[in-house]
């Protein structure tokens, strides 16, 4: 698994806790503990996610916790319903491009 694939999946994995606990905070040390990656690697994903759109409250000592999600259908929000097994593939998004087609072609090289 590449670099780019484990951050989105650690990001995936985050947002599952996250709404698994929907009123009460989630600890940065419990998090980095359950993946096992350091606490930096979890700020960072909260960073990207919140930068992704996902309102996620942070409070020294308590934690996070997810506030509200994007009105977006990105991959972070579609991959825990695929299976695995049917859907080998990795799911891509971007909110704008000049051409799909373009994009396709580029990524296909």
């Amino acid at each position: 698994m590449n670099h780019k694939m484990r951050v989105q999946n650690m990001k995936q994995k985050i947002l599952k806790i996250l709404k698994q606990n929907p009123s009460s905070f989630v600890s940065g040390q419990k998090i980095s503990e359950q993946f096992g990656v350091t606490r930096a690697a979890v700020w960072k994903s909260i960073k990207q996610l919140q930068a992704a759109g996902y309102e996620i409250e942070s409070e020294t000592k308590n934690g996070y916790k997810l506030i509200s999600c994007p009105d977006l259908l990105t991959s972070s929000e579609v991959m825990p319903y695929l299976k695995k097994s049917c859907f080998p593939y990795q799911i891509i998004h971007f909110n704008q491009l000049d051409s799909t087609n373009n994009k396709a072609k580029e990524l296909a090289e």
